[in-house]
């Protein structure tokens, strides 16, 4: 099962991936050929897709294979964040559709002070689950990237 990785703090440049990075980018067309399947490959054949862009800006991925280089890579080199579509998605629409009162009554760390969903929250449980990422500052996109061992 994939995972979506929503973007918070900013979007992506997909010129500098390419000019800072060892990423490269393949374009292919869809099946419909009325756009195209944009994907993000490592040197080591980890993968991960552009689930959603305009013109220079990426704002959400997709994960493929091996992905975790991809991501730290990302994370790290941009101080990007992002919440999922598994957890920070799904909360939301559960905030939406029970209110923030029951919500607040189940989850109260997910809720502000205004009522409002903790998006920030969202993204450090996210980050946290997602890759193992300690978040310092969601805004800033200040994260501690684990080491990894590559097998």
């Amino acid at each position: 099962m994939s995972i979506e990785y929503t973007l918070y703090n900013k979007p992506l440049s997909r010129t500098e991936l390419l000019e800072q990075t060892d990423l490269t980018i393949k374009i292919y067309p869809s099946r419909d050929n009325n756009s195209t399947i944009d994907i993000i490959y490592d040197n080591d054949g980890g993968w991960v897709r552009i689930k959603s862009f305009e013109g220079d800006n990426i704002y959400e991925l997709e994960t493929g294979n091996k992905w975790d280089y991809i991501m730290d890579t990302i994370v790290g080199k941009f101080n990007i964040t992002f919440y999922t579509d598994n957890v920070g998605i799904q909360a939301y629409f559960n905030f939406q559709m029970m209110g923030y009162e029951k919500f607040k009554s189940l989850v109260p760390s997910m809720v502000t002070d205004d009522n409002e969903f903790n998006w920030e929250l969202g993204v450090i449980e996210d980050m946290k689950h997602y890759g193992e990422y300690e978040v310092i500052d969601v805004i800033k996109g200040i994260v501690k990237i684990p080491n990894r061992i590559k097998l």
